[in-house]
């Protein structure tokens, strides 16, 4: 049964004992109402009828005093009482008893009343008519016999209102103490209802919650369990919520496992060492190719991190903590040296993330064995080495060389012979070129490469850059229009002369004879905007990215070509100016070289052009 009607099944028997409850009050307050009105009714006949003999018995007792006096004191007074008649009838007039008996010996009591009433109204009338003498003894004495019938009616008045009066007292009396006794009843009972409700809601709570607590505290045990990894409970019995929901953690804690258990697959079949760690620096899990890399197994479960590492960018193992970890090694890519088992110092490049679990924060790292690595760019370095050393200086001689034959120094040479030597030259200077790029590109990517920064026009590198490629421009008729106000660059001129140079001699390269390249600049928001755009065959989308890597040029066979370096040492000089380079081309469409550099606030030195 779902806990919702299990509730509103105990709510409804809880509720129907309450309504039962207000029943039975409701019903004690309607009978004690009712035997207090019944108490009110009989105290109002008592008022009545009381009032009614009082009357009476004033107004004869008056009359009796006035037939002594004959003052004008005794006949007002007699006046008055005749006066109180008429309230005091009206009075009984509005009696009505419960019983017909009753009602019928208030009837007899009005008509002697009204009898009564009559007499004196006949008495009285001929008093406030100034009668005097013996008139008032004559009519009590007459034909008419008032005073007689005053003596036959008034005791029967008398008698009956006083019997009234007495039964009434006792209903009153006896209704009154009825009422009150149902008073107690009833606040008894509503005390004895309170009581009884509150067993009720307890005794339907503690239906409710049977077992509910036992169950929820299963729960609560599962939660902990999963948390810690531990295996759970078995299933929570029953049909509600409850059990639905503890169905659900199971279905959870088997899609964490199989989760983890996925997650341990996979950094387990990873190629690069990898270890996971607490913030207390505590190694929690090693994979296979850690092990093959360090020579460790499981026997660095549970040991510091920092117990494996040595060396460069490496602090002593003392102060290795979280915070050293989130500063220096999240999110970013290291160089530091590891320790092998047998003692041995392997080059690394590590990389540390952070990730949640269920418990608390974790660290992941990837080493990668950088030794093979290094070995290799000492060996590029020999090589740079070699080619700008060894090879730069005997192609300079042998260039030298090359020009004297063709100057004739050593004796006459033919036309064709001196274009086969000047193609030679020019093949020559490629390969010194190829040379210098090479050692460039070398000495950024160590980080020794030094810029000779200054103040310096752009105008003027544009000019310099331009007069580096004016000759091969002539030759195929070609037009390099610049246009470009004066503005300051702090870098290193002659390696920005390089960059603007190896740009438009790429443009002279593949531009068609008697076209133009267009060279601009503009100051837009703090840097200046280079453009060089040309009318050549365009370059398509997919060789965007790859014409700035090393020997990344896209030019046809029978195409004039380069090196494919020139572009590649542009980029990194540039970055190393803190400057973009980009490219817009397509093909059939020329190309646009945009190189975005920042704009030195500096005034440029006096005399700069």
């Amino acid at each position: 049964m779902k806990l919702k009607k299990r509730a509103l099944r105990f709510l409804v028997v809880v509720l129907a004992g309450d309504l039962c409850l207000l029943g039975f009050m409701a019903s004690l307050v309607g009978l004690s109402d009712h035997l207090a009105n019944k108490a009110l009714q009989s105290t109002i006949i008592v008022g009545n009828l009381s009032k009614g003999l009082a009357a009476i018995v004033d107004t004869t007792q008056a009359l009796a005093y006035h037939s002594l006096q004959r003052s004008p004191g005794s006949e007002e007074l007699f006046f008055k009482s005749v006066d109180d008649l008429t309230e005091a009838r009206r009075s009984i007039a509005q009696t009505k008893a419960l019983s017909p008996a009753d009602n019928k010996l208030i009837s007899t009591i009005e008509i002697n009343f009204d009898i009564a009433k009559k007499i004196f109204d006949d008495i009285k009338q001929p008093l406030v008519q100034g009668v005097q003498g013996t008139y008032l003894h004559d009519f009590l004495q007459g034909s008419r016999n008032n005073g007689a019938k005053l003596v036959t009616i008034i005791p029967p008045i008398k008698v009956a209102s006083a019997s009234l009066i007495r039964k009434h007292e006792n209903l009153a009396a006896t209704e009154a103490a009825r009422a009150a006794t149902l008073k107690a009843i009833l606040f008894g009972a509503i005390i004895l209802g309170a009581i009884a409700n509150v067993l009720a809601c307890f005794v339907a709570v503690r239906g409710f919650t049977a077992n509910i607590v036992d169950r929820l505290a299963v729960l609560g045990d599962n939660m902990d369990k999963m948390a810690s990894s531990s295996k759970l409970n078995p299933l929570v019995t029953g049909k509600d919520e409850i059990a639905e929901l503890d169905k659900f953690f199971h279905r959870l804690d088997s899609t964490l496992r199989s989760a983890s258990q996925r997650d341990r697959i996979m950094l387990s079949g990873m190629p690069t060492g990898t270890v996971t760690f607490t913030p207390e620096l505590d190694i929690t899990f090693t994979n296979s190719a850690f092990e093959t890399l360090t020579g460790f197994s499981q026997d660095l479960i549970g040991q510091s991190i920092s117990t494996i590492f040595c060396g460069r960018n490496c602090p002593p193992p003392d102060h290795w903590n979280s915070n050293f970890i989130e500063e220096h090694l999240v999110n970013k890519v290291t160089e530091i040296d590891l320790v092998h088992k047998k003692g041995s110092q392997l080059r690394t490049q590590i990389s540390v993330a952070r990730y949640s679990t269920a418990e608390s924060l974790m660290y992941v790292c990837s080493i990668l064995d950088m030794t093979e690595r290094h070995q290799l760019d000492e060996l590029k370095k020999e090589f740079v080495n070699i080619v700008s050393h060894d090879m730069r200086t005997p192609l300079t001689s042998v260039k030298l060389v090359i020009q004297m034959v063709q100057e004739e120094v050593f004796g006459s040479v033919t036309a064709d012979g001196k274009n086969t030597l000047q193609q030679t030259v020019t093949e020559c200077d490629q390969l010194i070129q190829l040379i210098s790029d090479l050692l460039t590109m070398s000495k950024i990517e160590a980080g020794q490469l030094q810029l000779a920064r200054s103040v310096c026009s752009l105008r003027s590198i544009m000019k310099n850059a331009v007069s580096t490629v004016e000759s091969d421009a002539q030759e195929h008729n070609l037009r390099i229009i610049v246009e470009g106000s004066n503005v300051s660059v702090n870098a290193d001129q002659g390696r920005l002369t390089q960059v603007f140079a190896n740009i438009l001699s790429n443009a002279v390269k593949f531009s068609p004879a008697n076209g133009s390249i267009y060279l601009t600049w503009c100051v837009v928001s703090e840097h200046v905007q280079v453009s060089i755009q040309d009318e050549g065959p365009g370059i398509s989308q997919e060789a965007h990215q790859q014409i700035f890597e090393r020997f990344g040029q896209k030019t046809k066979p029978n195409e004039r070509q380069g090196r494919g370096l020139g572009l590649a040492v542009s980029k990194l000089i540039l970055q190393e100016h803190n400057g973009e380079i980009a490219l817009q081309s397509r093909p059939g469409q020329g190309t646009c070289f945009t190189i975005t550099l920042p704009v030195c606030s500096e005034r440029l030195p006096e005399g700069t052009a």
